[in-house]
């Protein structure tokens, strides 16, 4: 195959595998309880979908492996959260940074959050509240 026909597949093949992490749905609600491992959200009740209030269009789903997706109301992010009590590290994948009007808020720092009953207070890198979001009954 040229190098003509094989650049333009490779940019269409790593655009479809990017479209596709951001077109995932919100992770399922699940009710956990107890003591959380360290390193894992399995038995956490942090796993769920937690949502802004509105106005803000923001949410984040953390599945039972630490597996978070997301929205800030405008891009899509992926990452893992590990969670240890009630404190949440999250460590960032892939975001889409598209540019959009109205939006007040960017998980672009996200870094930590601490959890209280069914309030998820996420925060940057240097610790400040980026916003509380709440669980989602979907």
């Amino acid at each position: 195959m040229s190098s003509r026909r094989f650049l333009p597949l490779l940019a269409l093949s790593i655009a479809l595998t990017a479209l596709a992490g951001c077109a995932s749905s919100p992770a399922g609600e699940a009710q956990g309880g107890g003591a959380s491992d360290p390193g894992t959200a399995s038995s956490s009740s942090v796993v769920g979908t937690w949502r802004a209030q509105d106005p803000d269009k923001a949410w984040l789903g953390i599945d039972q492996d630490g597996a978070v997706t997301g929205s800030d109301g405008c891009n899509g992010v992926t990452g893992t959260a590990t969670v240890t009590g009630d404190a949440v590290d999250f460590e960032m994948g892939l975001m889409t940074l598209k540019a959009c009007s109205g939006v007040t808020l960017s998980f672009r720092g996200l870094a930590s959050g601490e959890l209280s009953g069914d309030v998820l207070t996420v925060r940057d890198r240097d610790g400040a509240d980026l916003v509380e979001l709440h669980r989602s009954a979907e």
